[in-house]
């Protein structure tokens, strides 16, 4: 279960943020719309354990905006309600999925396929932990076989040489066994562009 808690130090484009991220992950989900007092989880966990325990939640997620800190959303993991990987970003180019206008042919919140592109993803310590978090933080059952047909949603990672991560989200044409050579996608949003600033690991 996630908690996506909003803050009374975000804005209004950084509550639009977390907003879509929680579209992405609705299932298992929880947000908290009142605007909460969050303290800076690097420096007092305090109250995101209070959440997270209120919540039975096992990652988080709020925002937060100011002249030192703009755009900036920090999530993490936690196990029996104590923060594990911790992670800040800033958020670059957002593009909210109401702006890319697709019309889904799939549930929003089914599973979906994840790709990650980049070698730091296996040669950076913190981006393989980011991986791995991103990796546990979609994934909503411990699927041995699936039917190709229902895999329509795929989630895109993306990291460029100075470690910001493109998140882009799409759905492909119906899938069978004769089209696996012709797969086509069409980007549905919301798009995200992540640059890490403070990474603290368990």
């Amino acid at each position: 279960r996630s908690v996506f808690i909003n803050t009374e130090n975000s804005s209004e484009i950084m509550r639009f943020v977390l907003s879509e991220f929680y579209t992405t992950r609705k299932t298992f989900s929880i947000r908290l719309n009142k605007k909460n007092k969050v303290e800076c989880v690097f420096e007092d966990p305090k109250s995101v354990e209070y959440f997270a325990k209120k919540t039975d939640a096992s990652f988080f997620l709020y925002t937060t905006d100011s002249k030192k800190r703009p755009m900036n959303l920090v999530t993490g993991l936690l196990f029996d309600n104590k923060p594990l990987d911790t992670f800040e970003f800033e958020v670059k180019n957002f593009i909210p999925k109401e702006y890319i206008k697709a019309n889904l042919d799939f549930e929003f919140n089914s599973q979906p396929i994840i790709i990650f592109q980049g070698e730091l993803f296996e040669t950076d310590k913190e981006l393989e932990r980011i991986k791995k978090f991103f990796l546990d933080f979609y994934t909503q059952d411990l699927i041995e076989e699936v039917n190709i047909t229902d895999l329509r949603r795929v989630v895109v990672f993306a990291v460029d040489s100075d470690k910001t991560i493109k998140i882009r989200n799409y759905q492909t044409n119906p899938i069978s066994e004769y089209s696996l050579n012709n797969i086509k996608l069409e980007e549905t949003g919301p798009s995200f562009d992540l640059l890490p600033r403070r990474v603290k690991l368990c």
